[in-house]
């Protein structure tokens, strides 16, 4: 029987109710600054990433506390990077350089979240990889719906 990410964030006390799943491939991203890029390099600017949301995805936030995120490594494998207390600030009041490209988010232009990094799961980071399955596409998922196996755990 394979190993379910879901029994490890029971493990970890979280409901399952309240995390939602965030797999970052970004093909817009400036060399060098992918969300793998950016996690491997410069963990601020991939937190300041993860951190700035679109409108769109308000409703799926809203309902989430808690964010197991993870990103698509240049083999295009779905690695583990963190779990993160999330808590809505509002919309951007100000100029904010982007993180992963030349530009600016402009103020009333996107939301932004409060984010604090989670203790549990941190020796996970970057060795715990995931099956996502076909729905890759779908880069943010709720974790009482999309179960995922733990393909392989590295060292």
């Amino acid at each position: 029987m394979p190993m379910m990410f879901n029994s490890l964030l029971a493990e970890a006390g979280l409901n399952w109710d309240t995390v939602i799943l965030m797999r970052h491939q970004d093909r817009r991203a400036d060399k060098g600054k992918t969300p793998f890029e950016l996690w491997r390099d410069n963990r601020e600017a991939f937190e300041r990433y993860i951190s700035i949301q679109g409108f769109v995805n308000r409703s799926k936030f809203a309902r989430a506390s808690d964010w197991a995120t993870f990103v698509a490594t240049p083999s295009g494998e779905t690695m583990f990077v963190g779990l993160y207390k999330a808590r809505y600030r509002g919309v951007l009041d100000h100029r904010l350089p982007k993180p992963q490209t030349a530009g600016f988010h402009e103020p009333g232009s996107i939301d932004i979240y409060d984010l604090e990094r989670r203790q549990a799961f941190e020796d996970m980071d970057g060795k715990l990889f995931v099956e996502w399955g076909d729905g890759a596409r779908a880069w943010v998922q709720r974790a009482d719906r999309q179960n995922k196996i733990v393909r392989e755990l590295r060292r």
